[in-house]
């Protein structure tokens, strides 16, 4: 024991609390292996609940490689799924679309409208690239793990060995940590841990059923209407509408450039869709999934993700509302809570002494 302004602590809870200290010093100069342990604790905290149930009818290490190979497994078959059915598609949409750009910018200066308006200068190339801005980060990583694809996957293998190690030893994990805090706030403690895993947990499925909702939708209805982009488009907007309200909106504007020399009928059908997937997931999915599995307002979730985008680049827009997750809870357990309690208490000690 240490005496500290007239408290006891004890010396574990005091190197428990240097261990943060250098723990934390030490990520925010590894950003990088920073963001690996959170992405691997993140998508251990979705699969562990599936790890806990098979762990009753076989031991855990076995559990946690069945859930693994399980879940690695499902994600390449429906990716390769995917792309195998949008190859083509996706291949000759980046081929034309320049082609696509130039001639609407051209019909556009040559419309009766325009030149009526005085507008014979529309610069839609520039109008392109400034609404895709945001997803610069996004594609400037993907191309970077392109180029590096021997430490792209020493990378993804790392952090496969850190998931696989948080699944496994979820119980050893948690009882080390609970070892160093006073008994008196073990209890609560071991509370906060369970409902920030449960939180994070809860993000990527959310997640997952919100842009395979966009998907879905996009992809059945442009099939149904024969669009000659339609797993292309899907795919597209799928993958920008991780980032709200601007991602959408970007990802109509570049599908309806893409399609629009195929006729007003497939322009307006893929207008049509694009909304009514949006529709479908802001109106259904999302507010289901993120109420449900996140309990997170709206607002907290945009704000993360345009700091995460900040600090963090294409990972944090896809994992900033699991880091406001936390962050939510810490404050909600160890500050509103509190208040809460000492407000709760001071009524009821008002009401005996009256």
């Amino acid at each position: 024991m240490i005496r500290l302004f007239n408290n006891e602590i004890p010396i574990n809870t005091i190197l428990f609390g240097v261990f943060i200290v250098l723990f934390l010093f030490f990520m925010f100069t590894n950003i990088d292996v920073a963001i690996m342990l959170f992405i691997s604790l993140v998508f251990a905290c979705s699969l562990n609940p599936i790890v806990d149930k098979l762990e009753k009818k076989m031991p855990r290490p076995a559990a946690t490689c069945i859930v693994l190979f399980g879940a690695l497994s499902i994600l390449g078959i429906l990716l390769a799924f995917i792309f195998m059915l949008g190859a083509y598609q996706i291949a000759e949409l980046i081929k034309e679309y320049p082609n696509y750009v130039k001639n609407l910018d051209e019909a556009i200066k040559g419309s009766a409208l325009c030149h009526a308006m005085g507008i014979t200068k529309l610069d839609l190339d520039g109008l392109t690239a400034s609404m895709a801005n945001s997803t610069e980060n996004a594609i400037d990583y993907v191309a970077g793990l392109l180029k590096n694809m021997g430490s792209c996957f020493a990378y993804c293998l790392t952090g496969l060995i850190f998931l696989f190690f948080f699944m496994q030893d979820k119980k050893n994990i948690k009882e080390t940590v609970l070892k160093f805090f006073p008994s008196n706030i073990k209890g609560r403690t071991e509370e906060i841990l369970d409902s920030i895993s449960s939180k994070m947990g809860g993000y990527v499925f959310a997640q997952a059923m919100a842009v395979l909702s966009v998907f879905v939708v996009n992809a059945v209805g442009l099939l149904i209407l024969q669009n000659p982009y339609a797993i292309s488009v899907a795919i597209i907007a799928a993958i920008l509408d991780i980032v709200p309200v601007v991602g959408p909106a970007i990802a109509i504007v570049i599908c309806l450039i893409g399609v629009y020399e195929f006729g007003s009928k497939v322009l307006i059908t893929t207008l049509i869709v694009m909304v009514l997937a949006q529709i479908v997931e802001n109106n259904l999915v999302r507010p289901y999934a993120f109420s449900k599995l996140m309990d997170l307002h709206p607002t907290i979730i945009f704000l993360s993700l345009i700091l995460g985008a900040k600090y963090f680049g294409f990972i944090g827009v896809l994992f900033g509302p699991a880091m406001a997750a936390t962050i939510c809870v810490l404050l909600d357990e160890l500050y509103v809570k509190n208040i809460t309690e000492k407000e709760e208490n001071a009524e009821l000690t008002t009401k005996e002494n009256n």
